[in-house]
């Protein structure tokens, strides 16, 4: 990801039920003196991408599931911050018994 530029990061919660991860955003910038209209009409040079981070990456695995810690020593020290303060023990237990609840096929 090193074209692209880090903005900001938040907890992510669609509904009750998908809540389990850190949205990060990015600033991808266009080819020069190419620019694109951006949602409020404003002339722009890059486009926004994000990015959704999990506690785990979590799969089924000879019938059964794993769980492996995500490595988020790679990413900047503020979404260290977040996912630190936000993925509690409990969280974690939280989120890996959701995950196995929705099954294999979930994305």
């Amino acid at each position: 990801m090193s074209d692209l530029e880090y903005v900001g990061c938040q907890v992510y919660e669609k509904d009750k039920f998908d809540k389990w991860k850190i949205m990060i955003l990015h600033k991808q910038y266009l080819p020069e003196s190419e620019t694109r209209e951006n949602d409020g009409g404003a002339k722009v040079n890059y486009i926004m991408k994000h990015q959704f981070l999990y506690p785990y990456i979590s799969g089924w695995y000879r019938g059964k599931w794993t769980h492996n810690p995500n490595d988020i020593s790679k990413f900047p020290k503020e979404v260290q911050k977040v996912c630190k303060e936000t993925w509690t023990d409990r969280f974690k237990e939280s989120y890996k018994r959701w995950r196995e609840s929705v099954g294999p096929h979930f994305n």
